[in-house]
């Protein structure tokens, strides 16, 4: 999955709760460890979102960025 949005209008429904609800189990079966994700650190409803699926900080990364200047 390259990017889940929710639509502003229908957020509060649990429609994340239940798409991420679902993904471990049938990934696992396909044979996959592991599911990473990535938000901001600012969102704090998506970190409740993942924290509430059990997802928790990778400590031994971090995002690093190199801004270009034309």
């Amino acid at each position: 999955i390259d990017e889940m949005h929710i639509r502003r209008a229908v957020r509060g429904r649990g429609i994340g709760t239940e798409v991420l609800g679902s993904l471990p189990r049938a990934l696992a079966a396909a044979g996959l460890c592991a599911i990473e994700v990535e938000t901001g650190r600012e969102d704090a409803r998506a970190r409740t979102l993942f924290g509430r699926q059990r997802f928790h900080p990778l400590e031994d990364r971090i995002t690093l960025r190199l801004t270009l200047h034309r």
